[in-house]
């Protein structure tokens, strides 16, 4: 199990896991394919809170640059970018259906910093979050 299929062992999965006194099978997560569906589910619940993409990499039996690879392969886009996809998919719901402050919104979303949630959903969202929601409570 400590072997990347080849016979080839993963040290770092092997050194982190020891570290920690974990064995193969407490890892949290499978193979492939349902380690991403695992990932992706930990993300969803998960998403408001830090989330560090290197442990989640371990946890799922894998160095960090092999997960974001399998990662991306199976959802299009890193790791990284879908926590952001996550985070703005919330405020866009918080903004569309409560009257929440941008600071709460933002907060409940994953962010500490308004101005960066401000700054983050105006690149990605086209608009800063006050004239989104203006969109749907004129």
């Amino acid at each position: 199990v400590w072997e990347d299929g080849n016979g080839v062992p993963r040290i770092k999965t092997y050194l982190y896991a020891k570290d920690r006194g974990l064995t193969p099978e407490t890892l949290l997560f499978a193979k492939d394919a349902s380690t991403n569906e695992k990932a992706k589910n930990y993300i969803k619940e998960n998403f408001s809170r830090d989330i560090d993409i290197d442990n989640l990499a371990y946890q799922s039996g894998y160095s960090p640059e092999h997960f974001r690879y399998l990662f991306h392969q199976h959802t299009g886009v890193s790791p990284k970018n879908y926590i952001l996809n996550k985070r703005l998919e919330r405020a866009c719901e918080l903004l569309k259906n409560t009257d929440y402050s941008i600071s709460i919104v933002a907060s409940y979303a994953g962010y500490d910093d308004v101005c960066q949630f401000s700054a983050i959903f105006k690149k990605k969202i086209g608009e800063n979050p006050s004239n989104y929601r203006k969109n749907f409570h004129p």
